[in-house]
């Protein structure tokens, strides 16, 4: 089982109430590389905060901590690698149960955690988790499993959300490319069982949540970039 946890000002009782509600195999922390002020008025770094704590808690509860470094305001990339630590874990350790504490971190990082496990829960066992603040909840329960529904899988186009996460992984890692260039890339991925698979719903789904962009070919010098422009 592994556990991916957004760090943040209140990362020492968040993640780690987290870690000691499923302790997990690894556990994977997404930090910035921003400041904050701490309770003592101290200036703290999220780097320096995000190494020490994963060394303390890989001591504490026998576990394997990796950081990655993430952009805070940057909802695709905080999906992305999300998306990409599921995939590797899912290559290493078929099948997989995870766990993605979206308690702490900033908005744009909590959004963009749930939609990589709304993404993802068609195809492997993944889940939201919340911390409570039992103080002002009738809910005592210190965790909550958010009840996000699975995606349908199957469609007449194929594996829907199977294809759509493999789809935007390897747009991430071609970064720009043609419509062959990444249909050649996606149908020569493992994990898709016909070689023949159609990606444009995958397409029109990530452009429609605005995930992706598609930009027109080269335009001549001295062209119009409008044909209907006179």
């Amino acid at each position: 089982m592994i556990q991916i946890a957004l760090f943040g000002k209140f990362y020492d009782i968040i993640i780690r109430k987290g870690v000691e509600w499923k302790v997990p195999d690894n556990l994977h922390l997404l930090y910035t590389d921003m400041k904050y002020v701490d309770d003592n008025k101290k200036e703290q770094y999220f780097p320096k905060q995000a190494k020490m704590f994963g060394k303390d808690m890989e001591k504490e509860f026998q576990l394997k901590v990796k950081l990655h470094k993430v952009d805070g305001f940057d909802i695709n990339n905080v999906l992305t690698t999300i998306l990409e630590i599921l995939s590797d874990e899912k290559k290493s350790n078929s099948p997989v149960e995870a766990y993605v504490n979206i308690t702490d971190g900033t908005k744009p990082m909590a959004v963009g955690a749930t939609t990589a496990v709304y993404i993802s829960k068609g195809v492997m066992d993944v889940n939201a988790i919340y911390l409570n603040d039992t103080r002002f909840t009738k809910n005592k329960e210190i965790i909550t499993v958010l009840p996000i529904p699975k995606r349908p899988v199957n469609d007449a186009k194929g594996n829907t959300s199977k294809t759509t996460s493999i789809v935007l992984e390897k747009i991430n890692k071609l970064k720009k490319c043609t419509h062959q260039m990444l249909r050649d890339e996606v149908r020569e991925d493992r994990r898709i069982k016909n070689k023949n698979q159609r990606i444009e719903h995958s397409l029109k789904i990530l452009s429609s949540r605005d995930l992706i962009s598609i930009e027109s070919g080269w335009i001549a010098p001295g062209a119009k970039k409008d044909p209907y422009s006179g």
